[in-house]
């Protein structure tokens, strides 16, 4: 069966023991009644608290799908119904989004969970969603799971990649000054004080991301020699290549980030896998962009943009 075929199979099995057929929506009812189920086992089985962000990326590559200060307030509002002794586990979907967002949102987990926060990815945490996950003492990551580069876009452009032009700009003026008039003409399209606010942003980023992995991740600091080559790995354009670039399990790994294969326990990686399923399937259903579950049972929704 396919995964759809497989939720809607789960659901119906449901509503015939309960005989809840001629309930409005009942497949959608009962599919966020499973999915709060699924992460209650799920918190059970690991004895912390578990908070869901889903993005119906990559069902839809929307705008609406990326990170951004409307999350932030849904994700707080569940996250404050939340235990916070017992650490927490955040279940991450996203492609990313705004890095600010990111850096308030860790700030505020980090001081509920006293740093005890580990980060799970059925599918992907590409880009500020890979900030997050470096804010965690481990990275759980599925088989074919990815991270991205964390280098940031402003603008609609790289960062990184706009300053890697000037430093190529740089090297062929410096050979050829006649090609100065050639990049007049493509440096000409930014606002002023771009290149400037790039610069900054790089750095800001950079920083951002080695402050977690030293304060979170090696907090023991053991392993903070590690942080240069890692910070370097995520945001720099002879690493990345691109900003959309998938990195998978295996690398995360080599660069010296603390992962850990789902593998390692069957029960939880076919909840995690079901959960995955159950949410792009209440998405698309309910024409939702976002889904915020809390083990708590508390759940909150951000509806797509109509066409």
């Amino acid at each position: 069966m396919t995964n759809r075929a497989k939720v809607l199979d789960e659901i119906s099995k449901e509503l015939d023991a309960k005989q809840a057929g001629a309930v409005p929506n009942a497949h959608l009812v009962f599919a966020c009644e499973l999915m709060r189920k699924k992460l209650r086992l799920f918190s059970e089985a690991r004895g912390r608290s578990s908070l869901v962000y889903y993005s119906s990326w990559p069902m839809s590559d929307a705008v609406e799908t990326n990170l951004n200060e409307g999350d932030l307030n849904n994700l707080l509002s569940v996250v404050r119904e939340l235990p916070s002794e017992t650490g927490m586990d955040f279940i991450i979907n996203t492609p990313g989004g705004h890095a600010t967002v990111a850096e308030s949102l860790v700030r505020s987990l980090r001081r509920q969970f006293k740093d005890d926060i580990e980060v799970f990815i059925p599918h992907a945490a590409m880009s500020a969603g890979t900030m997050l996950a470096c804010a965690s003492k481990c990275i759980h990551m599925s088989s074919h799971a990815s991270l991205g580069p964390a280098d940031p876009i402003l603008n609609g452009y790289s960062a990184i990649g706009l300053l890697a032009d000037l430093e190529i700009a740089k090297n062929e003026i410096r050979n050829d000054p006649s090609s100065a008039a050639m990049w007049r003409i493509i440096f000409e399209k930014y606002p002023p004080a771009f290149i400037g606010e790039c610069v900054a942003v790089v750095n800001w980023s950079r920083e951002l991301l080695a402050k977690y992995l030293n304060e979170v991740m090696f907090h023991d600091g053991q392993s903070k020699k590690l942080t240069p080559s890692i910070v370097s790995h995520l945001t720099e354009m002879k690493h990345t290549v691109t900003h959309s670039r998938h990195i998978g399990i295996d690398e995360a790994k080599k660069i010296g980030l603390v992962v850990k294969p789902f593998g390692e326990n069957a029960k939880l990686e076919s909840l995690l896998h079901s959960m995955h399923d159950f949410c792009l399937f209440i998405m698309e259903t309910a024409s939702q962009c976002k889904l915020f579950f809390g083990s708590s049972g508390m759940f909150t929704t951000s509806a797509a943009k109509k066409p």
